[in-house]
């Protein structure tokens, strides 16, 4: 029987886009994971991934990152955890959580995109009903949110700034469509 061999395929081609102002990327390869406390487990999930990883999970509207890996809260006891160099991040959380939450290995069906650069938050709040103000939305902020009709899990990395935003797969055509766009409207002040 013929051997396969199969490799992470990357949504949008690895796709990126560069204007002035801002920079936005698709992050390839990235494992992404979601994470939901199991009933009436949160305290021993939180203890567990604190024991596993050195931290506190996230409170919701927050993102912290650990050893290669990145968790931000997605809502009420659940989480988007991402990785760029733990490709195997969805087993690794279900050994470190010791049975408390529910894993979901979400890598075929969740992209990642990057957007960075000053005029970022401009090119954002085109697309966003979240106040993306500096001192509103600060470095390890995160939220659910809708861009053009399309789900969003959005944070902010670092003081670039850079934004991660996660969007379900099968739509990351359109939404990429609808952030390039965006970017190319906004101009830098």
């Amino acid at each position: 029987m013929a051997e396969f061999t199969l490799t992470p395929a990357a949504t949008l081609g690895g796709a990126e886009q560069v204007e002035e102002h801002c920079r936005a990327w698709e992050v390839n390869p990235v494992a992404i994971a979601s994470m939901a406390a199991r009933r009436g487990a949160i305290s021993a999930l939180r203890e567990s991934f604190s024991a596993a990883f050195g931290g506190a999970l996230p409170d919701i509207g927050l993102r912290q990152e650990y050893s290669g890996m990145a968790i931000a809260s997605a809502g009420y006891e659940q989480w988007f955890a991402t990785s760029e160099s733990e490709l195997t991040l969805a087993e690794n959380l279900r050994d470190a959580c010791s049975g408390n939450a529910v894993i979901t290995d979400q890598s075929g069906g969740w992209s990642e995109i990057r957007l960075q650069g000053e005029g970022a938050r401009e090119t954002l709040a085109r697309l966003c009903p979240i106040d993306l103000h500096p001192e509103v939305f600060i470095v390890g902020s995160a939220q659910r949110t809708v861009m053009e009709h399309l789900g969003v899990q959005l944070a902010l990395v670092d003081d670039r700034p850079t934004f991660s935003l996660l969007t379900p797969s099968s739509s990351a055509p359109s939404f990429w469509t609808a952030l390039t766009h965006a970017m190319a409207s906004t101009r830098p002040a």
